[in-house]
Parts: structure tokens; sequence; C-alpha cells
């Protein structure tokens, strides 16, 4: 396949004759970008700030014409480039996919465009472009339902695109039987249309589609809101088994040879929150536990990738995640949040956390996972405190990951200090695991993470204050338990602290 369009290709976007209804010339109100913007510059500029994904999507969301090997060829081109810079006869110059399907409309004058445009933004969800070039909010609904633009077929083509996990979309593509398959859905259906010479309306009738998805469209075609994602048709995630992951930091040793190794103390009392939060974690929250003790760098690294890939091939047994991280921490003087592993060596948060996002566990998209980092979070040049049987965790700012359906704890706000009681624990566990006991059977996580703020001794000799950061939740969680715990406060076997 040549890797540049003709200027035939190009004027074939929005061909009238060639559109797949008559009316489909769009016959609504003039759409025009706010000032000082011009639909040049507005192309030019989603051409330079949209990912490949984005571009492949929004050539897909606008077909509008029977014959898509223009199309196909466009998303391929984008694919095999990985770069939006498409070699074509219509401007005798390299130029953006977007830019492409605006000269089309202009050299046809369709404005079809214009208004299909705006409604594949709504699509691929990029409310910061139509509110900067359209002065259009996610509320505004004048483009959608009976007024859409877009062909329904290709629209619940893209919803399978966008909401599959996977395991989904590679048993879709298996039952395609194309020998060559492109490396996008998108692309994939596209060429298998082509390939067929059928329509876009015959291939999405006899599409196989995984029966979640299926029944999740069907629930869109007959819903107002054609832009509620399949991750919020309810305002509930679903109940169900969880895999807890604990990191549990308590001797420490220093290859002085290594460079970035710290000397640090030992963490006595960490193993009685290692065994408080197995504890209510299996007996009482429905969750399969996980701990790795005084695991080193190289061990770490290693056990998160591990555990990462086991929990994705699972994924239909785990409804949610949450991994512990107990050790030593700070916060170097490039601001970076660190904890130790048992060699003395610091590992950034930011890494942590990456290893358990979608792009590592697709198959457990949409589902909420929970990360408690249980360390100091104070510069480097403070030193740890030690005062009776009350220890620091550490002489760490949270990292900004743009992900949803998650949410970042930690047993202290930025720059202080994380105390913990050699004989019981930490502050922050023990109170964690007490409204665990109390409260997981009827409560939500963040209405229980609350009550840990507001629990934790934010005065007095040993200050703390515990912090929920980087909440992407998008509906409630509810643990799966087996209703209240007897006895909870005397069986969690918990010496907590008394608040003076």
């Amino acid at each position: 396949m040549s890797l540049n369009l003709s200027k035939e290709e190009i004027l074939s976007f929005f061909k009238n004759e060639e559109i797949f209804q008559s009316d489909r010339v769009y016959a609504g109100e003039e759409i025009g970008p706010v000032q000082p913007y011009t639909w040049e510059e507005v192309t030019t500029e989603l051409d330079k700030t949209l990912p490949i994904q984005d571009l492949i999507s929004l050539t897909f969301l606008m077909i509008c014409n029977v014959n898509v090997e223009p199309q196909f060829k466009l998303c391929r081109i984008l694919e095999v480039n990985n770069k939006n810079e498409i070699d074509n006869s219509l401007i005798q110059r390299k130029a953006g996919a977007i830019y492409l399907h605006y000269q089309s409309s202009v050299v046809n004058n369709n404005n079809l465009f214009q208004a299909q445009l705006i409604e594949g933004l709504y699509h691929i969800n990029n409310f910061l472009a139509l509110k900067t070039y359209f002065n259009i909010s996610k509320e505004d609904e004048r483009f959608l339902g009976e007024n859409s633009v877009l062909n329904r077929s290709i629209v619940n083509l893209y919803k399978i695109c966008n909401e599959s996990v996977s395991s989904e979309r590679e048993d879709i593509i298996s039952r395609l039987g194309l020998p060559q398959p492109s490396v996008n859905l998108e692309t994939t259906f596209l060429q298998y249309i082509y390939m067929l010479n059928i329509s876009i309306d015959e291939f999405y009738d006899k599409l196989w589609i995984p029966e979640t998805l299926k029944s999740y469209i069907t629930e869109q075609e007959n819903s107002n809101n054609i832009f509620e994602s399949y991750s919020e048709a309810s305002d509930y995630y679903p109940k169900g088994e969880g895999f807890v992951q604990i990191f549990n930091n308590e001797h420490f040793t220093c290859d002085r040879s290594a460079g970035d190794c710290k000397a640090l103390d030992d963490r006595p009392g960490t193993s009685v929150d290692r065994d408080n939060l197995a504890r209510v974690f299996s007996e009482h929250l429905n969750a399969t536990v996980s701990v790795v003790n005084d695991s080193n760098l190289r061990e770490m690294q290693e056990t998160m990738k591990y555990v990462s890939s086991e929990i994705n091939a699972a994924a239909n047994k785990y409804q949610w995640l949450a991994v512990f991280v107990l050790s030593h921490g700070m916060k170097d003087t490039c601001n970076k949040d660190l904890v130790y592993t048992s060699d003395g060596r610091p590992i950034d948060r930011k890494s942590i956390i990456r290893e358990f996002l979608n792009t590592k566990l697709e198959n457990l998209k949409h589902k909420p996972k929970f990360f408690f980092f249980i360390a100091c979070r104070t510069d480097e040049k403070e030193e740890p405190q030690v005062q009776d049987e009350i220890q620091a965790d550490g002489p760490t700012n949270v990292p900004e990951i743009l992900e949803v359906d998650h949410l970042i704890c930690s047993s202290t706000v930025d720059s202080y200090t994380s105390f913990r009681c050699t004989y019981h624990g930490s502050f922050y566990v023990q109170i964690l695991c007490d409204q665990l006991w109390k409260h997981g059977h009827e409560d939500d996580i963040l209405s229980i993470m609350t009550k840990v703020n507001d629990k934790m001794p934010y005065k007095g000799r040993y200050p703390s204050m515990s912090e929920m950061s980087n909440n992407t939740l998008k509906k409630k969680f509810f643990f799966d338990t087996n209703g209240r715990p007897e006895a909870a406060n005397s069986s969690s076997g918990l010496c907590l602290l008394t608040h003076h």
C-alpha cells in the first residue's frame, strides 16, 4: 500500500454524491471557531497536539462515504509512520489528517466536516479543545442525540474499540480471520470492510461483539446521554473479590558500591501493620492477599511486573486492586516522592503506581485501584526522629498520574513524618484497619478514608495527618463483605492510640 494520498482520495472524504444519504449534508446552525481562531488554524493546531490514536479515532468517526478505502489508507499511514505528516497530491506538501479533512470539505463546499469534527471531539473526550476553539462545554447537547451527524454504526463500532479490553479485542480480531490485521482495532475494521467490499452497516450487523459490550451499546442507544461511558453506566463499581499486594520492609542493608544506597535503621513494628492489613482484607473484605517482605530494588521491580501480569491474566476473578508499601521514605532534592527498598535504594512512587495502571492492566480497565504508602515524606536533609517506642519512617509529593479509577493514600501529608509504634505498628495502619473492621461492610471507600483522616492524631507529641490524593474514582466503591464482623473492636487485635 502506498504511503501517500492522492488528490482524488482526499476529495472523496466529503464528496457529496458519495455521502451515505443525501440529507447528510449538514443543515444545522452555522458552526465556527471562536475569535481569534480560524478553521485553518484550529485544524492545524489539532494536528500538532492530538496523539496518533485520537487522529485515527477521529478519521474513523468522520467517515461519511460508502467507499472506506481512503480512510483505511490514511489510518494505516498514521499507524506505520507514527507521525501526523501525510504525503499528498492535494496541497503539494505534507499535511496533518485533520487539515486534509478540512481541505476536502472546502473543495467540496460541504460543511458536514465542521459538525462531525465537533461531535468526534466529544466522543474522544477532548473537552479542552472544544472549550478552547469553540467555547463548547461538556454539557452542551446541541450536537447530540437526534442532532448527531455521525453514522450510528460507526459510533457503535468506535465504542467497541474504545471500551473493549485487550482480551476482548484479541477475540474480535481472531474471529475476523484477517491474515495480517492492522495494529489498531478501528483500522482493522476498515481493513475488513474494504477487503470484503461490504458496507459499514453490514459489517456492524454481522460483527461478533462480547456480551458485556453488546448490552452496554444497547443501553446507550436507548439513553439520552450518548456519551456516558461503559464504566459510568452505574453509580457504583461492581462488588467482588479483590487483590491486595503488600510490600513490607523491616530490615535494611546498604551496599555502598551501589552509589544511591542509603544507610537506614530497621523498622520494628511494621510486621504488626503487615499482619493487621492481611487479616482485615482476607477475613473481612473478600481479598486475596500477597505479602513480600524485605525486598531489594531488583526483587521489588520483578515482583511488581510478575504480579501485574498475573492479575491481568486473572482479571475475571478480581474486581479491584490495592497495593500497600510499608517502608522508609523521603523527598529528594528534585522533589521526587521516594520510598526505600530493603537494600537502602530509592524508588519513585510513580514507578510503583505505573506498574499497576491501565497500560499494564488492560483487562482491569474500569476497575478501581488503590495505592497506600506508609512512609515519611520529609526532605532528605532532615534526620529521622526516634523517641521512646515511637519512630519515624524516614526523613514525599504524590505523583501526578493521569489515569481514571484510582486513589492514592499516604500515611502523612507532604513534608511531614509518618510515625510508627514499635509494638503496635504505625499510627496510620492501626486507624485504617480499625475503620475497615468497623465500617468496611457499610461505607464506601472515600467515607472510610475520611474517617481515617479524622481519627489521626494531628495534635500533640506526634502530630500526624494522613492524606488522600489523585482521586480519580468515578463511582462509589463498596467492599464485598459478609456483613458486620462480630466484635470488630476486640477481634481485630489492634492496640489503638489514645488521642490527647
